[in-house]
């Protein structure tokens, strides 16, 4: 459930992504430190639209040109809890989908007006 999007000029920043955010959508966005860190991505830092401790959404860039927007879970503890080991986090994933999915395809529309 991650996608890559070429962007306009204009927001190359990940400060320029996180104004962007912030205006279009309802939820608390804000840029820190990359604590999902996948090995392909080079940056440190990503922008977070978070719309509770169980819902929310990485924005990173890959390239110059490139963002990834992915599902994630903001609250530390919940995270830990779904990434564990045994047959309750692949439980805590599944309940979690819908709601991930649905905020995915919200900040996904956002990105329609800076494609490049």
């Amino acid at each position: 459930m991650n996608t890559k999007f070429k962007i306009k000029e204009q927001y190359r920043t990940l400060d320029d992504l996180e104004k962007y955010l912030q205006a279009k959508s309802s939820y608390e966005c804000k840029k820190m430190f990359n604590s999902w860190r996948d090995i392909n991505i080079k940056k440190e830092y990503c922008v977070l639209v978070k719309k509770s401790a169980l819902y929310g959404i990485k924005v990173n860039f890959i390239d110059n040109n490139y963002v990834m927007i992915e599902p994630v879970i903001p609250g530390v503890y919940l995270r830990n809890f779904a990434t564990g080991r045994g047959f309750i986090p692949p439980i805590v994933r599944m309940l979690l989908e819908k709601g991930q999915r649905q905020l995915f395809n919200e900040v996904s529309k956002y990105f329609a007006d800076i494609y490049n």
